[in-house]
C-alpha cells in the first residue's frame, strides 16, 4: 500500500501507479479546477434556461431565453479554448467524434455567433444544405469552437456587406462536408492549429466581394445507430422572396430550390398588385423597414397574402399575431417548422418515466437542486445523495434503475465510489447503469469514467435534450410511457405572499433562480432551516477557536445560499465577514460575528411562513387514532425490513390526518427521520408517536 503525502493529509493507493496516475492529475490542477469551478454555476444557469424554454409558449421569451443560454455556452467556450490551447501545446489533443444532429450544431453556432455580431450594421446568413444528413460523426466540441472563432473575428473585421456561414458537400462524390466563413473583409485571424487537430485542412480564398472565403474540410461519416428517419412532410405553399440584399436573396433561392418549394422573387411588395390571383404567393417574405411600411395598409391584407418578416438580433419589434416573425439570420428549420404537424417537431417532454427510480449524486447542493429539477416532470421517483460513501449506502438499501453520479466530490468522489459498488457480488451491482456528472471536459476524462465502470457521462452544464436522451437510453423501455399532459404544471403556479410581513428575504429572487420552480424554491428553503442549527453552532464554534481560514470558507459558503434563497442582508453580512477572513482580521470579525447571527435567525422565522404559504392547500381529515396507530406499527416493522417504500406510503397516508400541536410536531420529525433514510431513529419517532395518539 503506497502513500502520498498531500498538503492537508494522506492519499493510500494499491500499488506506485496510482500515485504516479495522481501526480499526473496534480500537474495542472490549475486548469482542471478552472474547468470544474467555472462549469459547475453555468449548469445551473442553462439548466434554469431548459426549464424555463420547456414551458413558455411566449416566442419573445423564448428568444430571450435563448440569447442567456447562447451566452453561457459562449463563456464555456472560452474555457474549452483555453484547456486545448494547453493540450495542444504538450501534443495530448485528441478528437472525439460523436454522433450528432447537425441542424443541433448549426443552431448552437448561430446562437453564439448572433451575440457576438450584436447589433453591427452586418448583415448575417446561413446557407445549410437541406440535403446534408440530419445526422453525423462530428468532433462538435472544436468544430464549434472553430466556427465561432471565425465568426467572431469576421465581425471583429467587417465593417460593411455581410457574413456567410455556409455549410455543403465539399465534393461531389459526398465524401466528406464543408464548414465556410464568407465575408466581405479582407482578411482576419486563422486558427490553423486547432483544425489540424480536426484532421481538416484549412484554405483560404478571396471571393469576388472583396473579402475571404475561410473553410475546412470534415470527413463525412454517417452513424450507423441513429434514430430512424420518418420522411419529412414537404412545405406545401408558395413563396415570394422581396429582399433587397443580394446575398440573403441568393441564399432563400439555393434553400428554396434544393429543398423544392416554390417561390417567386419579388422586387417591392406593391408587385403583389399586378400578379393574378393565382400567381399570387402564400407568403411574402421581407425585411422588418419594409414590413412596417406595409402592415397597416388595409389594402395589402386584402390580397391574403400572409407576411414572413426578417428581423435583426437587436430589433424592437411591434409583433402582430398574423405575421410570422424570424430572426436574422435566416435558418430554413426555422421556417419548415411553421408548416409541420406539432408531433413532427423535435423536443423533450415526449415521454416518462413513471414507476422508475433514480439517484441523483452531488456535493452541490444547488447543482442537486437543478439535476432533481430538471428530472421531476419525468415523473421518475428521485432520491438524493450528497457524496460516495452515501451513495453507496443507499444503492445496496435500494434497487435503482438509473444513477447519477458527480465526478469530482471531497473525501470519496465519483469514480471511487463506482469502483466500491462494482465489486459487490450481486449482478445488480455490476450491471447498474452508472452515468458520470462531470464539469471536467479534459480529454482522459472518458478514459477515466470507463476504467472506473461508469456506462457513460453527462456533461455540465446539463442541456434537457440531453438528459432526456440518457433516460431514454438507460431506463428499461418496460418504464417508458408516451406522455400525453404535464402533470407537474402545479409546480409553477406562482403563490402570492403579499400578505406576508417580509422584510429579510425577497421570495421573487429566489424563485427567480429556480426558474419560478415553487417545488424546487420550497425544498431549498426547507433545506436550508434544517441546516441552521448546525452552521450557527459550527460558525460560533470557528470563531472561537480562532479558525479563520475555515470560518472564512463557511461563510463563503453561506453567502452563496443566502443569495439563492433571496435572503440579501444575509448575503451582504456573511460577503463582509467574507472580506474580513481574506484579510484574517480576527478583530473584525468578532465584532461583525453577532450581528451575522441575529440576521440567520431573522432568516429562519420569514423561512417557516413562506414554506407553510407555498405547501399545497389540502383539506385535512380527523384524526382516526386507531387507524393511525395502525399504520406506524406497519411503520415499524417495516424499518426493521429496511422497506424504504413503505416508509413513503406510510407518510402520504398519515399525512391526510388532522393533528394537535403536540403529535403534529411528533410527526415533523418523524417526516424527518424517514427524509434522512434513518431506519432506527424512525422506529423510536414512531413509538414516540403512537404514545402521543
Amino acid at each position: 500500500m503506497a502513500r502520498y503525502r498531500d498538503e492537508s493529509e494522506y492519499y493510500e493507493y494499491e500499488d506506485i501507479e496510482d500515485v504516479k496516475e495522481y501526480e499526473r492529475e496534480r500537474e495542472y490542477p490549475f486548469l482542471s479546477n478552472l474547468s470544474h469551478e467555472v462549469r459547475t454555476p453555468m449548469n445551473a444557469i442553462i439548466g434554469i434556461s431548459d426549464m424555463l424554454l420547456a414551458r413558455t409558449a411566449d416566442n419573445e421569451q423564448k428568444e430571450q431565453l435563448v440569447s442567456l443560454k447562447a451566452a453561457t455556452q459562449n463563456l464555456l467556450m472560452v474555457i474549452n479554448n483555453i484547456i486545448d490551447y494547453d493540450e495542444m501545446s504538450q501534443g495530448k489533443l485528441v478528437r472525439h467524434r460523436e454522433s450528432v444532429k447537425l441542424e443541433e450544431v448549426m443552431s448552437d453556432v448561430i446562437d453564439m455567433a448572433r451575440i457576438n455580431i450584436g447589433d453591427k450594421d452586418v448583415l448575417f446568413v446561413v446557407e445549410l444544405n437541406p440535403e446534408l444528413p440530419r445526422y453525423i460523426m462530428l468532433d462538435t466540441t472544436r468544430v464549434k469552437q472553430a466556427l465561432v472563432y471565425y465568426l467572431t473575428n469576421a465581425a471583429k473585421c467587417t465593417k460593411w456587406g455581410y457574413i456567410a456561414l455556409v455549410v455543403d458537400y465539399a465534393d461531389k462524390k459526398k465524401r466528406s462536408i464543408r464548414f465556410e466563413v464568407e465575408n466581405t473583409s479582407p482578411g482576419f485571424p486563422i486558427m490553423e492549429d486547432l483544425i489540424k487537430y480536426l484532421g481538416s485542412n484549412l484554405k483560404i480564398e478571396k471571393n469576388d466581394s472583396g473579402g475571404i472565403n475561410i473553410y475546412f474540410d470534415v470527413a463525412l461519416e454517417v452513424p450507423e445507430d441513429v434514430p430512424e428517419e420518418t420522411e419529412q412532410k414537404p412545405i406545401e405553399a408558395y413563396f415570394g422572396v422581396c429582399l433587397k440584399n443580394a446575398r440573403e436573396k441568393a441564399s432563400f433561392a439555393l434553400y428554396f430550390s434544393k429543398a423544392k418549394i416554390d417561390y417567386v422573387e419579388i422586387d417591392n411588395p406593391t408587385e403583389l398588385f399586378i400578379l393574378k390571383e393565382d400567381e399570387r404567393p402564400d407568403y411574402l417574405i421581407l425585411e422588418y423597414d419594409r414590413y412596417r411600411k406595409i402592415k397597416d395598409v388595409k389594402e395589402f391584407r386584402d390580397l391574403g397574402t400572409k407576411l414572413i418578416c426578417l428581423v435583426n438580433y437587436n430589433d424592437t419589434v411591434e409583433r402582430s399575431s398574423d405575421t410570422i416573425f424570424l430572426k436574422r439570420p435566416f435558418f430554413y428549420p426555422q421556417l419548415r417548422d411553421y408548416f409541420i404537424d406539432e408531433k413532427e417537431r423535435d423536443g423533450v417532454g415526449e415521454v416518462y418515466f413513471e414507476g422508475a427510480r433514480v439517484l441523483v449524486v452531488d456535493d452541490n447542493a444547488i447543482n442537486l437542486k437543478v439535476t432533481t429539477g430538471l428530472l421531476q416532470p419525468y415523473r421518475l421517483k428521485i432520491d438524493k445523495a450528497t457524496g460516495g460513501e452515501e451513495a453507496i449506502r443507499m444503492i445496496h438499501r435500494t434497487r435503482y434503475d438509473l444513477v447519477f453520479m458527480d465526478h469530482m466530490m471531497p473525501q470519496m468522489d465519483g469514480t471511487e465510489a463506482t469502483k466500491v459498488i462494482r465489486q459487490a457480488q450481486d449482478e445488480y451491482y455490476k450491471k447498474l447503469p452508472i452515468i458520470a456528472l462531470t464539469a471536467n471536459v479534459l480529454d482522459d476524462s472518458r478514459k477515466l469514467f470507463a476504467e472506473a465502470g461508469m456506462n457513460d457521462f453527462l456533461p455540465k452544464p446539463i442541456e434537457l435534450k440531453k438528459l432526456e436522451a440518457m433516460l431514454k437510453k438507460w431506463i428499461p423501455e418496460s418504464k417508458q410511457q408516451k406522455a400525453e399532459d404535464d402533470e407537474y404544471s402545479h409546480f409553477y403556479t406562482l403563490p402570492d405572499l403579499s400578505s406576508l410581513n417580509l422584510s429579510h428575504i425577497t421570495p421573487s429572487k429566489g424563485l427567480a433562480y429556480t426558474g419560478e420552480n415553487v417545488k424546487m424554491y420550497s425544498a431549498i428553503l426547507d433545506d436550508f432551516k434544517k441546516s441552521a442549527p448546525l452552521k450557527k453552532t459550527l460558525l460560533s464554534s470557528l470563531l472561537e477557536n480562532e479558525d479563520v481560514g475555515r470560518y472564512t470558507i463557511e461563510v463563503h459558503a453561506l453567502k452563496s445560499l443566502a443569495a439563492t434563497i433571496g435572503a440579501e442582508e444575509l448575503n451582504y453580512k456573511a460577503a463582509e465577514l467574507e472580506k474580513k477572513g481574506h484579510l484574517r482580521d480576527l478583530d473584525a470579525i468578532e465584532t461583525l460575528h453577532e450581528g451575522l447571527l441575529n440576521e440567520f435567525e431573522e432568516v429562519e422565522k420569514e423561512i417557516s411562513s413562506i414554506v407553510d404559504s407555498l405547501k399545497p392547500k389540502e383539506k385535512k381529515v380527523p384524526l382516526l387514532r386507531e387507524k393511525a396507530g395502525e399504520i406506524l406499527r406497519d411503520l415499524f416493522h417495516a424499518m426493521n425490513d429496511f422497506d424504504y417504500d413503505t416508509a413513503e406510503k406510510t407518510i402520504k397516508e398519515l399525512d391526510k390526518y388532522e393533528y394537535d400541536s403536540l403529535v403534529a410536531e411528533s410527526f415533523e420529525r418523524l417526516k424527518d427521520c424517514v427524509d434522512r433514510i434513518d431506519y432506527e431513529a424512525t422506529k423510536k419517532q414512531a413509538i414516540e408517536m403512537i404514545s402521543l395518539l
